[in-house]
């Protein structure tokens, strides 16, 4: 469909979609050496009721992966989703393990060195890795998450080597090359897609074997507090893009500070029914209270990485 489309209106629709989707996506688009007239019409026939017969497309879907992803997401952010989808000739067995699920991750790799896991989990998106490492016992977690924190850089013949792990037990796929990976950052990342509980074990035990790296850490973690930091104009692009249901779940369980700087970015009768509304709600699990709070910051993540909100906070930039 959207080779049928044209760069323009592909780059739009790209624009709406996941970082996830748009990696799967692109990597299908990149296996597709030409599209017929046939396959278009069956489907846009699936689309819509009717449609006009469309002229064949033979055309390089390398460049054209390229221009649109630079269209949509700006040829800075464009670049690592490139690097990663564009590898016909040069993929890799650890870039297969971007589209398995968490759990197949885990049991591919739990017998591994540590450090060899370790490096692994730097390697895929910071939500996977959180994902994965739920399937970790929790002082294996700790363990990992403190050696994540000590890499920097992993040379392009250790991840071939890492891939040919992997190539043991998935096969077909070839090696590529990374060089900078994990880092603390990384490591903040990561445990931010943490749900609540995991998260805070992991940090309290950070915290107890390395205090200043844990200080560390957080510092760079953007955490529901972090809220009461952001711009206004951000705090109200955000409350557009959340559910009632959820924002009132979340400040259930969030600090004053918080609380007041939503209530300030919403119009006075709507900030009034939401205070009637947390006074009256009865109590509510922690988990749901966690939930709520995560799937705000998700929202706050993906509109930063959009460029349409500053996280601000102690990791974000000054606003001039």
């Amino acid at each position: 469909l959207l080779f049928s489309l044209g760069e323009e209106r592909a780059a739009e629709i790209l624009k709406h979609l996941e970082p996830k989707q748009v990696q799967k996506v692109g990597q299908i688009m990149t296996s597709m050496a030409a599209v017929t007239e046939d396959q278009i019409e069956t489907v846009i026939a699936d689309f819509f009721d009717a449609t006009e017969q469309q002229a064949s497309l033979g055309i390089d879907s390398e460049d054209y992966i390229r221009n649109i992803l630079n269209r949509a997401l700006g040829e800075e952010r464009a670049t690592g989703v490139i690097d990663r989808i564009l590898s016909s000739t040069d993929d890799t067995g650890l870039n297969s393990l971007r589209w398995l699920d968490a759990r197949t991750v885990a049991d591919l790799i739990r017998n591994e060195h540590p450090q060899i896991i370790a490096t692994i989990l730097t390697y895929l998106d910071a939500e996977q890795a959180a994902e994965v490492l739920a399937f970790f016992a929790e002082d294996k977690r700790v363990d990992l998450i403190m050696r994540m924190s000590n890499i920097d850089q992993v040379k392009p013949e250790a991840l071939t080597e890492l891939g040919d792990i992997i190539e043991e037990q998935l096969a077909g796929h070839k090696t590529g090359q990374t060089a900078t990976l994990g880092g603390l950052k990384s490591v903040a990342d990561v445990i931010n897609y943490l749900d609540g509980s995991i998260e805070a074990q992991i940090v309290d035990a950070i915290r107890e074997s390395d205090p200043e790296l844990c200080e560390s850490i957080q510092d760079l973690m953007f955490i529901f507090d972090n809220l009461s930091d952001m711009d206004d104009r951000s705090i109200q692009t955000l409350l557009r893009d959340i559910s009632s249901d959820s924002l009132m779940l979340a400040l259930k369980g969030a600090d004053n500070r918080v609380k007041e700087k939503i209530l300030s970015n919403m119009s006075k009768r709507a900030a009034e029914l939401l205070r009637d509304d947390l006074d009256a709600m009865g109590p509510v699990k922690v988990s749901e209270v966690e939930a709520a709070q995560k799937e705000i910051l998700a929202s706050a993540r993906k509109l930063a990485e959009a460029g349409e909100i500053a996280l601000g906070g102690k990791s974000g930039e000054e606003m001039i």
